[in-house]
């Protein structure tokens, strides 16, 4: 569940995409992080902006699921464009069928290990689940593939798949800031 699950939707929901035999104007990566809450400040999340500063520009969104894979409700949001927000709400409106339109926008971060990239004004989102069991397998031993819902992984399957798809096949990228108000600025 942490991180498996997240990992699994994530590398589903491009499997998903290929198997359809959709092909979008961006390319779609999944990337997990090695020991991705002691290595966040290390090695993880920071070490690649580090290294990839150049390639930033390129990055249409930062998804992250780490928060158990249960049934999907919908996005939790982060980016300084109302018109971004308001693309993924209507991306949203694509997941009826699996009653996972609920969107939430946030001012800061959504998830610890895509803080670094939202920093960098990268776009931020989150798998919002009905977690409210999360915290009884959360680090334990408990905490394995057997509890986790093969439904529930079909749906963040989905709504990854959807949402991942429907940002890389955009004709321009998803807004990083509004434009400025037309007229004079003196």
């Amino acid at each position: 569940m942490d991180d498996g699950g997240g990992c699994l939707i994530s590398t589903e929901a491009i499997a998903l995409i290929k198997s359809l035999g959709l092909v979008p104007k961006r390319s779609i990566q999944a990337i997990m992080w090695t020991a991705e809450e002691i290595g966040l400040y290390y090695w993880g999340a920071q070490d690649y902006v580090r290294h990839n500063k150049e390639n930033l520009k390129n990055i249409v969104a930062a998804f992250e699921s780490d928060g158990g894979t249960f049934t999907p409700r919908g996005l939790d949001f982060v980016g300084a464009s109302d018109k971004a927000a308001c693309i993924i709400n209507e991306i949203l409106n694509l997941t009826k069928a699996i009653d996972s339109t609920t969107f939430a926008r946030h001012t800061s971060s959504v998830s610890t290990d895509i803080t670094y990239l939202v920093d960098e004004g990268i776009p931020g989102l989150s798998l919002m689940n009905a977690d409210d069991q999360y915290f009884w397998y959360h680090h334990t031993e408990a905490d394995t593939i057997s509890l986790m819902n093969p439904d529930d992984l079909d749906k963040g399957t989905a709504l990854w798949a959807i949402a991942a798809y429907v940002l890389a096949d955009l004709n321009s990228a998803l807004p990083r800031v509004d434009d400025p108000p037309a007229g004079k600025l003196f």
